[in-house]
C-alpha cells in the first residue's frame, strides 16, 4: 500500500469511527514497514500505545501493591500463567474490556531467563483471568506493528481516540481463539474475539524466505467502511541494540 492508498484508508479509518481529522496523520503508519517490535520493552512499549497501566510484580508479591480492583484478579491471571513454564511478573491491566497483559515462554529456559522477544508470547487474560489468550510471537509483532500504525504521532485527544479504537478493536473478549498452522509452517493463523467484532491474523512465508503478516479488525474500518486490512513483514532478529 502506497503513502497517498494508506492516507485515504486513514482517513476512512478516522470518519467512520468519529477520530477527527488529525488522525490521517496516522500516515505514520508508513512507518510501520520499518518498526521492530521485538525488543526487550515489548510489553511496556505495547501496553503505553494503548495507556494499559502498569500492576507492577503484580504476580510475585500477590498483587499487594496495586489497585484494589487488580488484586481480585491475581488468582485467575496466576492460574492462567502456570501454563507456562516461565512468567515475566511485571503485567499491564486495562479497563476496555478489562484486561492483564502477562508475558510469557514456552522455551523451557531456567528461572534466571531474561526474555526473549523472538520466542516470548504474549498473554492476555480476561473475566478476572478465568479465561485468557495466547498470541505467539509472531502474532503479537503483527498487533504491536497494527497498532503503533494506528497511534505513532498522535497526541492529545486524537491519542485517545485511537488507543480506544486499538483496545475495543484488538484486545480479546476471551472467546477461545482459533489457531492453526500448515505441516511445513509457511501459513500460519489466528483468529479471535473483541468486543467490536473478531480479528484475524496471518502470517505467511514470502518467496524471498521472509515471513509477512496479514491483520483485519472488523471493528476498525478503512475509507469504504469496511474492516481495516494491513500488511507487516514480520522482525526477523531483536530489534535490541
Amino acid at each position: 500500500m502506497d503513502r497517498r492508498d494508506f492516507m485515504r484508508v486513514a482517513a476512512g479509518t478516522t470518519a467512520a469511527l468519529g477520530l477527527g481529522a488529525s488522525l490521517s496523520a496516522c500516515a505514520a503508519g508508513a512507518a510501520a514497514a520499518v518498526f521492530n517490535p521485538a525488543v526487550d520493552t515489548w510489553l511496556s512499549d505495547l501496553a503505553g500505545a494503548i495507556a494499559a497501566t502498569e500492576l507492577t510484580n503484580f504476580l510475585d508479591n500477590g498483587a499487594k501493591k496495586v489497585s484494589e480492583y487488580w488484586r481480585e484478579w491475581f488468582d485467575g491471571v496466576n492460574d492462567a500463567s502456570r501454563n507456562y513454564e516461565y512468567v515475566f511478573y511485571d503485567c499491564y491491566g486495562h479497563s476496555i474490556p478489562p484486561t492483564v497483559l502477562v508475558q510469557v515462554t514456552k522455551s523451557g529456559e531456567p528461572k534466571n531467563y531474561d526474555g526473549d522477544p523472538m520466542v516470548d508470547g504474549l498473554l492476555a487474560c480476561v473475566n478476572y483471568g478465568r479465561e485468557s489468550v495466547y498470541f505467539e510471537p509472531w502474532a503479537w509483532h503483527a498487533l504491536s506493528m497494527y497498532v503503533h500504525s494506528m497511534t505513532n504521532g498522535l497526541s492529545g485527544q486524537n491519542l485517545a481516540n485511537a488507543q480506544r479504537v486499538c483496545v475495543t478493536g484488538l484486545i480479546p473478549s476471551g472467546t477461545r481463539p482459533n489457531t492453526g498452522r500448515s505441516p511445513e509452517n509457511v501459513v500460519a493463523w489466528m483468529t479471535y474475539v473483541t468486543r467490536s467484532g473478531p480479528v484475524e491474523i496471518g502470517k505467511l512465508l514470502g518467496s524471498d524466505g521472509q515471513y509477512s503478516a496479514t491483520v483485519k479488525a472488523a471493528g476498525i474500518w478503512d475509507v469504504n467502511q469496511q474492516p481495516l486490512v494491513q500488511q507487516f513483514t514480520l522482525p526477523t532478529q531483536s530489534g535490541n541494540t
